[in-house]
């Protein structure tokens, strides 16, 4: 599939984009064969769960997707990973918004990304307390309850 196809976000944006960055989307790619398949006019594809603010940052990834495929290097998730990372920059809502949008969407490999950059910032954590705050997570446990878990599972020694 070549061209272009009109996608329109939630809040009623309108965004042509490429027909291979559309296609790292699962959800996309199976819209767009079924309307190939039906010789169906292509309205715009409305996406009822993305905003425009979210879409921007899709298309980016789509790109940068699309241009790590064509090139030789051997390590493109380093080089995705570094990019998704400068997207969301330190905004979580963002990088959540952004996770719910890809699972919506079906985009694997954005996932896989965004999970490992959670993954990675958890990890970086010194104890629950620094996860809570960077995650903005409430302590809804007693102190007598949080030390009994911590006993329990001995996650931070």
């Amino acid at each position: 599939m070549e061209g272009k196809v009109i996608l329109s976000s939630s809040d009623g944006q309108v965004f042509e984009v490429d027909m291979k960055v559309a296609m790292i989307s699962q959800t996309l790619s199976n819209m767009l064969k079924d309307t190939e398949d039906t010789g169906s006019e292509t309205a715009p594809i409305k996406l009822a769960n993305v905003s425009s603010r979210i879409f921007n940052l899709i298309i980016e990834y789509g790109k940068y997707h699309v241009e790590a495929q064509k090139s030789d290097t051997s390590e493109p998730t380093a080089d995705l990973k570094k990019r998704v990372r400068e997207l969301v920059a330190d905004d979580k809502d963002t990088l959540f918004q952004l996770m719910i949008a890809a699972n919506f969407l079906h985009i694997q490999s954005l996932l896989d990304l965004s999970y490992q950059i959670v993954a990675e910032d958890i990890a970086a954590c010194k104890d629950q307390q620094m996860i809570r705050q960077k995650y903005n997570i409430e302590n809804d446990y007693s102190p007598e309850e949080e030390e009994e878990v911590l006993k329990l599972h001995n996650i931070f020694e």
